[in-house]
């Protein structure tokens, strides 16, 4: 048998427990001596004060006259008698007035005697009292405490002044000291006594203990032909005997257990070996699923978790292990619904889509799935499944979007052209008209030729986005374009004290692209930049030459010639694949933010979360972007800014 290695412990329990009972004996025998003597000493010191208190009140009306007539003779004879008592040290009479009469004091106590100070005591007391003068010092204050006594002076309930006597119990405090001491001598016997019964009683436990130590330490390493003998008549005999018992037992059982265990290592050698192998075929199974698998007990405690786990949520998997699901994967899916726990309530299986909000165009979208686990008919766990649904669901949203332009353009160009018409019927009428009223009429007429020509300019912006300018892409110096559409909205910023940051990528040198379109686009972005911000703020617009880390795409509704932009308009999807260098231009505000609300809806058109404009900018501005093979995301924080990124292919243009 295996020998148990013993932990070497700096104290052992016997002594510890012997430890325990002398400091508790002490403890207790010393707490009540203390008790004791503090209370006696408190009794002596409030007899004391009663003492002198009564005595002197009683003493008071003696000398009542003399103060009352201020005879000062007698009051000094008064103040004389007082030296025979020791434990006098100073005494000040005052009359009514507060004035000084004649006062004493004994030299080695002359600093105790402050005229101010007792002046200042009760200008006028009606009753007698005492209070303590300092602190008392030396062992179990043997030097005494000092006691002020104050008695007022009256006759026929007429206030005439008051004396103030200076008390020291020295005297009494070395005599309780002393029994004090004779206290502490008897305590200190008291526990040493105490401590000689603990030990006796120890030794005795000690021996007992030992045989039984010896015989269970034989009984560790096999060897149960020895019995304990212990002959007290107590419980220890009974713990012997117990343990004699036990030792036959196990010999029984020994025998027993060695006969099947050979047959039961083999056993479990085989169990062990195939539950690993289907532990493993099932692990390779779970990592390789492309969602998120978890397992959760029936208290709901993540209990497992496999590979894909942290990759879609981005932490690592011991933030959730051995946490309650509300603690740890409620609150990142952002929902109080727990459909883990209506699964364990009902046995069904439940299934629904999370959406979150953030920063980006479409945010995160998942699939989410909760499997019951049953035992015997009971749930015993909960296996649930989320899917990152994102990639689909923007790739649905882009495509359907994708349509709708395409749709609204055709809608557009034709409502346009209906209307455009009728306002060139309508201006040619009123520029005529013009001409001909009187003066007084020709107010009322230019301000409907002026509305008239608004709504044509209206219309033409519609016709501009249903049937944009063909895109000429020409070698173009990129910053330079920038440069020149911010001196074109340097006006706007100064205006607002909008603070610009340029950063540009000095590796980039000329650009693929249509000059006039872009220009358009920049401009857009500029002005959306400065509309974001309320009073004062910050712009940077940032450009750099990288490398794509991953694949983008994006769906449009172009025309089927990317160089006949007139000819009808298809969805195409825009894919700019991973490692691929592009140029990106970054366009951040510092301003209100976009809703999270809105930012799916960003690049619609005749969207708008301004109170002015026609809702085609930023529609106009991803079409052309879209036109040159780019695309442009957005990502917003309220409170805090946006940033426009924009997405051009690196294709060195031809010389």
């Amino acid at each position: 048998m295996e020998q148990t290695t013993r932990s070497k412990a700096f104290l052992s329990l016997r002594f510890k427990t012997i430890i325990t009972l002398i400091l508790v004996h002490s403890i207790l025998i010393s707490t009540l001596i203390f008790y004791t003597i503090a209370g006696h000493h408190r009794m002596v010191e409030e007899i004391t004060k009663e003492h002198y208190t009564s005595i002197y009140s009683t003493f008071a009306p003696l000398v009542v006259e003399a103060v009352q007539n201020k005879d000062l003779d007698a009051i000094r004879w008064f103040l004389a008698g007082l030296e025979n008592n020791p434990e006098i040290i100073y005494a000040a009479i005052f009359d009514k007035n507060n004035m000084l009469l004649d006062k004493w004091s004994r030299a080695e106590f002359k600093d105790h005697l402050h005229l101010e100070f007792l002046k200042q005591q009760d200008e006028r007391p009606t009753e007698a009292s005492s209070h303590e003068i300092g602190h008392p010092s030396g062992f179990f204050h043997r030097e005494g405490h000092n006691f002020n006594f104050l008695i007022p002076f009256e006759r026929d309930q007429t206030y005439l002044g008051k004396v103030h006597i200076g008390i020291n119990t020295a005297r009494i405090n070395q005599r309780l000291a002393e029994e004090s001491v004779r206290g502490i001598q008897i305590t200190v016997g008291a526990i040493i006594l105490g401590m000689l019964v603990i030990l006796a009683i120890d030794r005795r436990l000690r021996n007992i203990m030992t045989r039984l130590i010896r015989v269970t330490r034989k009984m560790a390493e096999g060897d149960l032909s020895e019995k304990v003998e212990i002959r007290t008549g107590d419980e220890i005999e009974v713990l012997g005997n117990s343990f004699n018992l036990m030792a036959g037992a196990i010999q029984e059982r020994e025998a027993v257990i060695e006969k099947h265990k050979s047959h039961l290592e083999e056993m479990v050698q085989e169990r062990t070996r195939e539950l690993a192998e289907e532990r493993d075929k099932l692990q390779a199974i779970l990592d390789h699923i492309p969602s998120a698998v978890i397992f959760l007990n029936n208290n709901l405690k993540i209990k497992m978790v496999n590979a894909r786990f942290e990759s879609i949520v981005k932490r690592s998997s011991t933030d959730f292990l051995e946490r309650q699901c509300s603690e740890g994967l409620c609150p990142w899916l952002g929902t109080h619904e727990c459909k883990v726990k209506e699964c364990l309530e009902d046995g069904e299986i439940k299934s629904r889509l999370i959406h979150k909000k953030t920063g980006s165009l479409y945010g995160q979208h998942f699939e989410q799935l909760a499997i019951p686990l049953f035992r015997e008919n009971q749930p015993y766990g909960v296996l649930e499944i989320i899917t990152d649904i994102s990639a689909k669901y923007e790739m649905q949203h882009r495509l359907i979007r994708a349509e709708k332009l395409s749709t609204t353009g055709k809608f557009a160009a034709l409502l346009a052209h209906e209307i455009r018409n009728s306002l060139t019927s309508t201006k040619m009428i009123l520029q005529l008209l013009l001409e001909k009223v009187r003066e007084n009429e020709r107010n009322d007429v230019a301000v409907a030729l002026d509305a008239t020509l608004k709504m044509e300019q209206k219309v033409n912006d519609l016709l501009k986005f249903a049937r944009p300018e063909k895109i000429r892409k020409s070698s173009h110096n990129l910053h330079r374009l920038i440069e020149e559409c911010v001196q074109l909205a340097q006006h706007q910023f100064q205006i607002k004290s909008i603070h610009l940051d340029l950063d540009l990528d000095p590796h980039i040198k000329k650009v693929l692209l249509d000059r006039d379109h872009m220009e358009k686009v920049f401009i857009n972005l500029f002005f959306n930049a400065v509309d974001a911000i309320a009073e004062s703020g910050s712009v940077k617009i940032t450009t750099q030459l990288s490398t794509l880390s991953d694949t983008l795409y994006d769906y449009a509704a172009l025309p089927a010639d990317e160089n006949d932009v007139s000819s009808s308009a298809a969805v195409q999807k825009i894919v700019l694949n991973k490692g691929e260098p592009v140029v990106i231009i970054e366009v951040s505000d510092t301003g209100e933010g976009i809703p999270p609300e809105s930012i799916p809806r960003i690049f619609d058109p005749f969207y708008t979360t301004k109170t002015k404009g026609s809702g085609l900018g930023l529609s106009l501005t991803k079409r052309i972007i879209n036109a040159h093979d780019g695309i442009i995301t957005v990502q917003s924080e309220l409170k805090k800014g946006s940033t426009f990124t924009i997405y051009l292919p690196s294709k060195a243009p031809s010389e």
